[in-house]
């Protein structure tokens, strides 16, 4: 698997394994890097939400460790949001400053900052069980900002939303990211791929695809092949640059190639005793699409 790895990298899940009973949910290592936005993608039972959780140390695995560099800061915001809340923002938001041991001088002055920054000050003063999804949303993020976290993790936070909240939150993330915070968040929208460092797409609890959010917008030939176990496929063997992305189980192979190599790549893989399954265009912004739903 070609993953990006810096040298030290803010979180690291090491050989994680999560079960339940006896339904493997997650199994995969994974490297989160200072500063950058992370998305994971995956369809429904991918293990995207469990996988958040234990980023976010929410939860634990069964199995594997989970190692920061330093002792960082986190905040997390759930796609879901209380609809029946009867604070107001002001009031919610200092409670929960107050939870996390905030002075109070300190407390308003950032309650202040976000207000503005989220264009909520015409509603401070308002009850919240009458706000829209859009702006609990927002206000689901201003709570885990408060403090400002080194890194925020976000569980579908554009999901439900009409195009000009989408566009608002777009707006607000990129201001996050050019603040230096690492940004690690469920999504299945396109018009997230200009936010984005690089993404992940989860098969089964693993990590099938790990690529740099511009390598997305590049069209590719997918191959698939099968092979016998005894046989050594060298994938290393083959001209570098040719393979972006490899997928490699028990006796499957899928390789992710540049367009015009793939004729190179075939012959490689039938001169070592592969059998080839299917070989095909690839449009990744297409099948971005088809990352939908939850965990």
């Amino acid at each position: 698997m070609n993953q990006v790895i810096l040298l030290n990298p803010l979180i690291e899940l090491k050989s994680i394994k999560k079960y339940y009973k006896e339904k493997n949910i997650l199994d995969l290592s994974l490297s989160i890097n200072p500063g950058e936005s992370l998305a994971i993608l995956g369809a429904n039972g991918s293990g995207k939400s469990t996988l958040l959780r234990i980023i976010g140390g929410l939860a634990l695995p069964n199995r594997g460790k989970v190692i920061q560099s330093k002792k960082i800061e986190m905040g997390f915001v759930p796609e879901g949001f209380p609809r029946h809340l009867r604070f107001t923002p002001v009031e919610y938001l200092l409670h929960m400053g107050k939870i996390h041991g905030l002075s109070l001088p300190l407390l308003k002055t950032r309650i202040e900052e976000l207000l503005n920054l989220f264009q909520l000050q015409k509603v401070s003063r308002q009850r919240m069980d009458s706000f829209s999804k859009g702006m609990l949303q927002k206000i689901a993020i201003m709570q885990a900002i408060l403090h400002p976290p080194d890194l925020l993790i976000l569980d579908e936070p554009l999901s439900g939303l009409d195009a000009q909240s989408q566009n608002d939150f777009l707006h607000i993330l990129q201001s996050l990211k050019q603040q230096g915070m690492t940004l690690v968040l469920s999504v299945h929208e396109p018009s997230l791929l200009n936010l984005v460092d690089r993404f992940i797409v989860l098969r089964n609890g693993r990590v099938h695809m790990d690529r740099m959010a511009k390598d997305i917008r590049e069209p590719s030939m997918v191959i698939e092949a099968t092979f016998p176990q005894k046989i050594d496929i060298d994938v290393t063997a083959i001209q570098q640059g040719v393979v972006k992305n490899i997928y490699k189980e028990k006796d499957y192979l899928e390789l992710l190639v540049t367009p015009g190599n793939s004729d190179e790549v075939l012959l490689y893989l039938l001169q070592k005793g592969a059998s080839i399954r299917s070989v095909y265009y690839y449009e990744p912004l297409l099948e971005w699409t088809k990352t939908k739903g939850g965990d």
